[in-house]
């Protein structure tokens, strides 16, 4: 389920990061549609999705794993702002 409030917690799949810019076309991103980008530092930060549970996270992140993205790792947002993956566990099982 894709969840597009800014006050909630959300999980994000990170795929891949670097220092070049890429198009956010599907054919750039083994097939994945729906990518989305950060830039901080001039480090770009590819992500896949956003999920409300971090159970559906993890799903998620076995069958981008599978699509050839072995290192893909699971982070989350609050309002916006990336917070420590514990954290974001704890207040969204409580």
């Amino acid at each position: 389920t894709k969840n597009t409030n800014d006050n909630e917690i959300v999980f994000k799949v990170q795929i891949a990061s670097g220092s070049k810019k890429l198009k956010i076309k599907s054919k750039n991103f083994k097939g994945l549609e729906g990518v989305s980008v950060e830039e901080s530092e001039n480090i770009f930060r590819y992500y896949y999705g956003e999920y409300r549970s971090y159970s559906e996270a993890v799903k998620e992140q076995e069958m981008i794993k599978q699509k050839g993205y072995p290192s893909a790792f699971i982070v989350a947002y609050e309002k916006g702002v990336k917070i420590p993956i514990k954290e974001a566990i704890e207040a969204t099982t409580n």
